[in-house]
């Protein structure tokens, strides 16, 4: 079941985007730590939870911020995970993977670390990069660029898109599901 449900939700990824999931997803080993490229300013806990630096720190994941590394990492280890990322993630953060009709690929394969950071971020929510920018990492720029709905690209994609999980294939934000929904005998507006 988990299979087909993986499946589908990296069924309408980008070529690429698809081929990364799917190594991370079958063919990386458990205990095989991924490498992160960051700088060690980012993975270190900064001396004061907000020192200045040149990119500050606006979110931190709690563990962190209060130093509780051992709730995901394991010291005698050499600081690797205590349990695969898909489930330690899951472990705190349930609501996020609530049962819902459709499942963004990345939330569906509970690959957070494909759009957040584990540590610290000078962005919100501990993302990467900043939206749409972010998005269009995976999503392919020239998608639908044409409809009026896209034509602005300063716009965040999660100002109308849930990045996790929606009740439309589009994961369209409810007040959004509304104003595209075709009343009768009309033409949708997507």
């Amino acid at each position: 079941m988990q299979c087909v449900v993986v499946a589908a939700a990296v069924g309408g990824c980008a070529a690429g985007t698809r081929e990364r999931l799917k190594h991370f997803l079958f063919e990386v080993p458990a205990s095989q730590p991924a490498e992160d490229a960051r700088p060690p300013s980012q993975i270190r806990p900064p001396a004061e939870p907000f020192a200045a630096s040149s990119t500050p720190f606006v979110s931190f994941h709690p563990p962190f911020r209060d130093r509780q590394c051992a709730q995901c990492h394991d010291s005698r280890q050499g600081q690797l995970l205590i349990e695969p990322w898909a489930e330690r993630c899951a472990a705190c953060h349930s609501a996020l993977f609530a049962p819902r009709p459709f499942l963004h690929g990345p939330a569906a394969a509970i690959a957070c670390n494909e759009c957040h950071l584990p540590h610290a971020s000078s962005l919100p929510t501990l993302l990467r990069q900043r939206d749409p920018d972010l998005c269009l990492v995976c999503h392919d720029p020239t998608y639908k660029l044409n409809e009026r709905h896209h034509r602005d690209r300063s716009t965040p994609c999660a100002s109308c898109h849930d990045p996790h999980a929606g009740d439309d294939r589009r994961l369209l934000r409810p007040e959004f599901q509304r104003r595209t929904r075709a009343a009768p005998g009309e033409e949708s507006e997507r």
